[in-house]
This record gives structure tokens, sequence and C-alpha cells, in this order.
């Protein structure tokens, strides 16, 4: 990868599902269509190296679903959502 410009595209949403509703198909040529124009700069950049130990690092073992905590504010984890509002 030395010496060329390459860039990527990350996306939490599952945009290779062959069912995807019409909408999901939009938005996944939409993306590509977007990603692959000369408006897609991004501002971040990462060394191939980089990009491993980011990608070993979220590799790691997946608890299953039932053991997983559930993060309300989308945060790392560290801070806890608010008390549930009695009635």
């Amino acid at each position: 990868m030395q010496g060329r410009d390459r860039r990527l595209l990350v996306s939490a949403i599952d945009l290779q599902n062959p069912r995807a509703t019409p909408a999901g198909r939009q938005l996944r040529r939409s993306l590509l269509d977007y990603a692959a124009s000369d408006r897609f700069r991004p501002a971040a950049s990462l060394t191939p190296d980089e990009l491993r130990k980011l990608w070993a690092a979220a590799a790691g073992p997946a608890k299953p679903p039932g053991e997983r905590a559930f993060d309300a504010d989308l945060d790392d984890g560290t801070r806890k959502a608010p008390p549930k509002k009695s009635e």
C-alpha cells in the first residue's frame, strides 16, 4: 500500500444484506457512489499497521446476546444510564 492513496468508508449497518429493503439498497448505492467520488475526502488517516491493530482489538471474543450490557448513551460503556423515572 505504500505510495498509494487509499480511502476507507466504514459502516455499522449491514450493507451487504441481499434481502435489504429498497431504502437499504439505495443507501448502499449512495454510499458506494459517494466513496468512489472526488467529494469523499476522509479527514482522518491511518497507516496500514494502525488499521490492523484497530481491527484486531475490535475482533475480540463477543459475548452472547443475553450477556451483553446495554449502553444507553452509546458511549464506551464507562458512564451509567440515568435511573428510570418512578411512576
